[in-house]
């Protein structure tokens, strides 16, 4: 359960990173990977690729959502 409020705590730092229409996907890539280190899932755990798609998933509906709401 803390791993998961701390990944939504590292989606929303990055969302101000993800809101650059211009950033290449290499780089939101590389973002959600180090968010996931830093959280302590290394990228030889099990849980590192899930993690790492769960903050892409996040951070894409998170770029959908239109501006003001």
């Amino acid at each position: 359960m803390i791993r998961i409020l701390i990944l939504l705590g590292a989606a929303a730092a990055l969302s101000a990173c993800a809101n650059q229409p211009s950033a290449p996907a290499e780089t939101h890539l590389a973002q959600e990977q180090r968010a996931c280190a830093e959280i302590g899932v290394a990228p030889g755990d099990a849980a590192y690729p899930q993690c790492v798609a769960n903050l892409d998933a996040t951070l894409f509906g998170i770029n959908k959502i239109p501006a003001g709401e």
